[in-house]
């Protein structure tokens, strides 16, 4: 399903990176863009910007138990959060501040405009619990290297060290973990596409069940950049952190 209405109702890795960040630059509409949504409900009303899928997102809402919606630097993904904010979910995104502090006050209000609330990346668990408690939506970007926090899971045929913290939350609080992308359309449109929910099914292994779900994510993520990779903002060292051994991560 598909709304497009703006009432409320409360090849090569080489290759793929020159694309990535070429579609940066003059004349894209990623990821600057989402600084111009000066007007959610006007881009929504005239069809510019529009969330498919959201039987997926009201179903998941209406369970209660929170809800995960995980996504990536990729198409337009601040206005994907903009958009269910006008829609009448209740969100909140996980953001590090930026190093500039007045374009991070810029960016924060732009993130809250719709009524989105916006989580320190570094205390950002304990507020994504009481989000989940509430049965509120948090938002989470999985395509940056964790460091040594991540988890390794295969990225491209490399193990890429990843956030665990959907994985982790999910599983503890029985919320939906739902993959979303923004994603820009030949004509312009943003697209904001939430897919089903991935299944949880938890076992005694926690550990096992928190990296398969990683894992999970991390390749739906990795889909998305294979169908679109010029969408993909790849300025960063995704696989910057090394496992231990080759081996790490190559499940």
């Amino acid at each position: 399903m598909e709304r497009r209405s703006g009432g409320s109702t409360r090849g090569t890795r080489g290759s793929r990176a020159t694309t990535c960040i070429a579609r940066s630059g003059a004349g894209s509409r990623t990821p600057r863009d989402a600084l111009a949504f000066r007007d959610v409900a006007r881009e929504a009303a005239a069809g510019r910007l529009v969330l498919r899928g959201e039987e997926h997102v009201s179903k998941a809402y209406a369970a209660g138990k929170g809800v995960l919606f995980v996504s990536a630097h990729f198409g337009d993904w601040e206005a994907g959060a903009l958009l269910l904010g006008h829609l009448g979910y209740e969100l909140s995104v996980v953001a590090r501040p930026l190093d500039n502090p007045l374009l991070d006050r810029m960016l924060d209000r732009l993130r809250r405009r719709t009524g989105n609330g916006v989580f320190p990346k570094r205390r950002a668990v304990r507020e994504i619990l009481k989000a989940m408690g509430r049965g509120g939506g948090v938002a989470i970007l999985i395509d940056q290297d964790a460091r040594g926090d991540g988890l390794f899971v295969p990225f491209f045929g490399r193990p890429a060290s990843t956030t665990p913290t959907a994985a982790l939350v999910a599983l503890r609080t029985g919320a939906a973990l739902i993959p979303m992308a923004a994603r820009v359309e030949p004509d312009g449109t943003i697209a904001v596409c939430a897919e089903a929910a991935i299944a949880l099914e938890p076992t005694d292994d926690r550990d096992g069940d928190v990296r398969r779900l990683t894992a999970a994510c991390t390749a739906i993520v990795e889909g998305w950049v294979r169908r679109d990779p010029e969408q993909w903002l790849w300025m960063h060292r995704r696989w910057k952190t090394t496992p231990p051994d080759a081996d790490a991560g190559a499940a």
